[in-house]
């Protein structure tokens, strides 16, 4: 007996999340040209379809033809960027919009006498899924959400664990990917699948505007901090865990919707990691950046004094900060910074005559530089 309510709604969401977050790191790696935004809204089309047969999103009607309208979709693109000029990316998009609208009117006709609005297709019904069980002579064996997301999520992790290798190469180096395989059609078949499955699956949850945070969202923190495709599919697990926890305990407290709350935890997340992150952050890579000007600039400040030691005219310019940053065209008191870091750093001293001269590691620092 599976325990009811609050516990399976957590692990509906863990389950969706980390089936998510398995696809999503393969999409960040890939840079596919389709975005699980635009096969969200081709998949309403198979939604539209689907829900003839049914009137819940959590039928299989629905995820069946889902999964064949991306994976048609997906074919026909395909073939026609092959024999015309016109973008896949552009493509996608337009043709999405078009199939979104399509079943977005198929769908309202549809439920004008049903319970199920057009809303819950936007947004999700996650708090709905656990009303559709597996009850076999009177005993409950949980809702077939949490049967669903467990398959989906054993699926993405065997098709991973199969290709990993593969997956890598292909990223790395697609060239020498060809050269060991005879085409990438295979690899990209797979990858397909595993896109329209979890897109199909998660729309129940997640809705069609929010599905593509949580394929994306938590792969796209994780890159940050990690380099390795198969490292980063495994801590994005970890973290859609915490996610999920986090997200359901304030949706609880504030009694709000638990998939908006954990995609404004996702969305908080990317933009901490945005900026934080210790080496691919905003802040970081302006301190770095910003360095490695300081670096160029004292480098600059040591040639010009070793030039004019090396003809022997210790220049006027060399005396004072004010004169060296009129020859050298800089600021005064970025000049100030130079002069004070090379002090620092012991490359440069003053002569007798109050003249700037280099030091023996500055020598040396400046012999590394030319000879670089």
């Amino acid at each position: 007996m599976f325990l009811l309510g609050q516990l399976e709604i957590i692990l509906i969401i863990t389950l969706a999340l980390s089936a998510c977050s398995i696809v999503g790191s393969i999409l960040v790696f890939q840079g596919a040209p389709y975005s699980p935004s635009s096969i969200g809204r081709i998949s309403t089309f198979g939604f539209s379809i689907g829900f003839l047969y049914s009137s819940t999103l959590s039928s299989v009607p629905i995820i069946l033809f889902s999964i064949i309208t991306i994976l048609v979709v997906q074919k026909i693109i395909k073939k026609i960027c092959e024999k015309t000029d016109i973008s896949e990316g552009v493509l996608y998009v337009l043709v999405s919009i078009i199939l979104f609208a399509i079943g977005i009117v198929i769908m309202h006709i549809q439920t004008v006498n049903n319970f199920i609005t057009t809303d819950k297709i936007f947004t999700g019904e996650l708090v709905y899924t656990i009303i559709n069980r597996i009850t076999i002579n009177g005993y409950d064996f949980g809702s077939v959400s949490l049967y669903l997301f467990s398959i989906l999520l054993l699926i993405n992790i065997v098709l991973f664990t199969i290709n990993n290798n593969g997956l890598k190469m292909l990223f790395v180096d697609k060239t020498y990917y060809l050269s060991v395989n005879k085409n990438t059609d295979l690899l990209e078949l797979v990858i397909s699948v595993m896109v329209s499955i979890t897109v199909a699956s998660t729309i129940q949850v997640a809705g069609s505007f929010i599905v593509s945070l949580f394929i994306l969202g938590i792969p796209m923190i994780t890159v940050y901090f990690v380099k390795r495709i198969s490292t980063l599919a495994i801590s994005a697990i970890t973290i859609s865990t915490s996610v999920s926890f986090a997200g359901y305990s304030i949706a609880k407290i504030l009694n709000i919707s638990i998939v908006s709350v954990t995609a404004a935890i996702i969305s908080s997340l990317l933009v901490l990691s945005a900026f934080l992150a210790p080496e691919r952050g905003v802040i970081a890579l302006f301190l770095s950046n910003r360095n490695d000007r300081k670096n160029i600039m004292l480098d600059d400040l040591l040639n010009y004094i070793y030039e004019a030691e090396q003809v022997n005219q210790p220049n006027q310019y060399q005396a004072i900060p004010h004169d060296i940053s009129d020859y050298l065209n800089w600021s005064i008191n970025y000049t100030t910074k130079i002069i004070k870091l090379a002090y620092i750093r012991e490359l440069i001293s003053k002569d007798n005559d109050g003249f700037l001269q280099l030091t023996k590691q500055g020598i040396k620092h400046v012999n590394l530089i030319n000879n670089a």
